[in-house]
């Protein structure tokens, strides 16, 4: 190679050493634009997708950047289950329950919700659908079950879930000892559609902590009124 050849080759190598530099440079510099999004306005998780090179073909379309923004405050989720009771002035929130420890339904912690028997039938399929509420509680609370002997037969008990309203006619209220209801009566399987409604009733023993008592309400599900 002539000493004018290799001068030029120099030459074309400097330069395009020099414009390498400056393409790394800019790279570190300005990283790519779509890392760069306005932040929204409604709190709403916000996937942004990075624009993707026309030349790059390793890189799959399908892949997004997430960007996760503080969320608004969820408005209340609306109970499952609701029962009305006109007569008494009773709207309340009815909640899943199961078994205590000892074999007996659970019922709610809040004197003014009613506790559903969820291992048993839902109101308004055959069978025995059985709620329980409190009489009272402590501090001379009342609770949302604490006029219930007032109803009679004839009355109108509705419920209300996510497949639609349920009414059932009062046909009987009666109070067994606490000891001595007919369970399989009360919670068993059957082709009628039941609704039971029971609370504590009596007098209150101290010494066991517990009422004479239960109070068992009946009322069986009519197609209209």
């Amino acid at each position: 190679m002539s000493i004018l050849l290799r001068k030029a080759w120099e030459r074309v190598r400097r330069i395009g050493f020099a414009v390498a530099s400056t393409l790394i440079f800019l790279a570190i510099a300005y990283p790519a634009l779509g890392s760069i999004a306005p932040q929204p306005h409604d709190g709403a998780l916000v996937i942004i997708s990075s624009p993707q090179s026309e030349t790059d073909s390793t890189v799959s379309q399908d892949q997004e950047t997430p960007v996760a923004v503080a969320a608004p405050a969820q408005p209340p989720v609306p109970a499952e289950m609701m029962i009305s009771i006109d007569r008494l002035g009773i709207e309340a929130s009815v909640v899943p329950v199961g078994l205590r420890r000892d074999g007996s339904m659970d019922i709610p912690f809040d004197p003014t919700v009613v506790g559903w028997y969820s291992l048993g039938r839902r109101p308004g399929e055959p069978g025995n659908a059985v709620l329980a509420g409190h009489l009272d509680a402590p501090g001379g609370v009342r609770g949302v079950f604490h006029n219930l002997e007032q109803l009679q037969p004839g009355d109108v008990v509705t419920t209300r879930d996510g497949s639609g309203e349920k009414k059932f006619l009062v046909s009987d209220v009666r109070a067994y000892p606490y000891d001595a209801a007919p369970m399989e009566e009360l919670f068993g399987a059957g082709e009628e559609k039941i609704l039971r409604l029971i609370t504590c009733h009596g007098t209150w023993n101290a010494l066991e902590q517990k009422y004479s008592e239960r109070l068992v309400v009946t009322g069986k599900f009519v197609e209209a009124i």
